[in-house]
């Protein structure tokens, strides 16, 4: 008996000892995930330039992979096919686009778009909210069911801040569209927002523009837009519009083949009203190709008379056969200043660039280094081209003026050159040219110099080779 109760003794203080080590243990292998999850955090963290992404149907199937093909899964990527959007080329999805949106906003995710082809009813919109962000693969596509609207917008970033479009292909309805009147069909339109990135996206086909930068209520310009990496082709009135804005960026954009409305460019610069602002505007290393209209155009007009300076910087453009490779319409007195440096324009149907009723009393254009080559093209004329309208009343526009250009190169190699001239200059009768500084031009091929009309102030000294 005494055995057995030892025996019971022993057998207990075990069963002890063993459910305080399984306790230990356990609150060990917790300490230890702990420090993996943290750990599994931080490389995370570290990795995330270097992760690819598998999308599936569901929230719980949101993946990080990494190279080492580990996975994470991603709960703040809000994928729309959850919420019954098809990406089948037949369904209206824009409900369930706009429901994934809605939750996205209240949880502070991100809204995932997977490929496939998405119908969109663009009169409707799919409207952003503040802080989302939208991801698109480069085949994920949002195609306009067809209307007969005058205007209308895929994507409608109106009064917002801090959202972001990342990737993805928009596709308007210009072959298919349903009415004649109208030309503001967009692909994305922002208006009156702050803090806005588009990169990456590609918007083709609209019946007005691929890309649309506003004014929104109350005259309230767009602020701190940027636009990278984006390309628009066939649109018919223009690729991008930037009617009012302040800090805005356009970086290595495309913009090819827009034609249909006037003016038919690939960037279009051109406020509507005298309120609209223009202040801080960098294009750097856009290219256009192939437009009816100017590959770059600015025309100030509507901001006559305003005491808001203009100041636009234009970097490294170049057009390969657009009708001109920039245009410049101006007519009135504006502030501030246009920089212009390192243009490479090409082919153009007419003049490399055309610099239209600009008063020497508004605002310096400046043009550096600019190499034109075999322009003219559907023509004979200048290469650059500096005039007054013959309609404008004459004490409307006091002469033609305040514009600098330095060391362009002009070449035509044309065996019959069709740049007849490098440079014209003309302005009405009873006008008088101020301030056309043409410095150190570079002629190359069988062109002529046509000098400047007599009485002006404009000093002029060239090379040619």
């Amino acid at each position: 008996m005494e055995l057995l109760d030892k025996y019971a003794t022993k057998l207990s203080t075990m069963i002890v000892i063993t459910a305080v080590a399984f306790i230990v243990s356990g609150f060990w292998l917790l300490e230890v995930a702990e420090i993996g999850m943290k750990t599994s955090d931080l490389m995370r963290e570290k990795s995330a330039p270097n992760v690819l992404y598998n999308y599936g149907s569901k929230l719980s199937e949101n993946l990080v992979v990494g190279k080492n093909g580990g996975t994470i899964s991603d709960a703040k990527m809000i994928n729309v096919n959850f919420f019954g959007a098809k990406g089948d080329g037949a369904t209206n999805d824009t409900t369930a686009i706009l429901a994934a949106i809605n939750e996205a906003f209240e949880s502070g995710s991100t809204v995932f778009i997977p490929a496939g082809t998405y119908m969109v009813d663009a009169v409707e919109s799919i409207k952003l909210k503040n802080g989302i962000t939208l991801q698109m693969t480069p085949e994920t596509i949002l195609k306009v069911i067809p209307n007969n609207a005058e205007k209308y917008a895929v994507l409608a970033v109106d009064g917002l801040e801090n959202v972001r479009i990342i990737g993805g292909v928009l596709m308007g309805d210009r072959g298919q569209h349903l009415g004649r009147s109208g030309e503001w069909g967009m692909g994305i339109r922002i208006t009156g927002s702050k803090n806005i990135l588009v990169q990456d996206t590609i918007c083709n086909e609209f019946w007005g523009d691929g890309f649309y930068i506003g004014e929104g209520d109350i005259g309230r310009p767009s602020e701190n837009i940027r636009l990278i990496g984006v390309k628009a082709d066939q649109n018919r009135r223009q690729g991008v519009s930037l009617i009012s804005g302040r800090n805005i960026e356009i970086l290595g954009a495309k913009i090819t083949n827009t034609r249909g409305t006037a003016p038919s460019a690939g960037i279009d610069i051109e406020p509507s009203d005298v309120r609209n602002v223009l202040d801080n505007i960098m294009i750097t290393d856009l290219y256009t190709a192939g437009n009816q209209g100017a590959g770059l155009l600015v025309n100030t007009g509507s901001l006559s008379g305003t005491r808001n300076a203009v100041t636009i910087k234009v970097i490294n453009h170049q057009d390969d056969g657009s009708d001109r490779g920039m245009q410049i319409s101006s007519k009135g007195i504006v502030p501030g200043s246009l920089i212009i440096e390192d243009a490479d324009w090409r082919y153009s149907k007419r003049n490399a660039i055309a610099i239209q009723s600009h008063d020497h009393r508004s605002f310096h254009i400046e043009i550096l280094r600019a190499s034109i080559t075999n322009v003219n093209q559907g023509t004979r004329g200048a290469a650059i081209d500096i005039y007054s309208f013959k309609d404008d009343p004459l004490n409307e526009n006091g002469g033609i003026g305040n514009i600098t250009i330095e060391r362009p190169v002009i070449t035509d190699t044309s065996v019959i050159p069709s740049t007849v001239a490098a440079f014209h200059i003309w302005d009405l009768p009873g006008h008088q040219v101020r301030n056309i500084f043409i410095i150190d031009p570079v002629l190359k091929g069988n062109l002529t110099y046509l000098p400047v009309q007599a009485e002006t102030k404009a000093f002029i000294r060239y090379t040619q080779e």
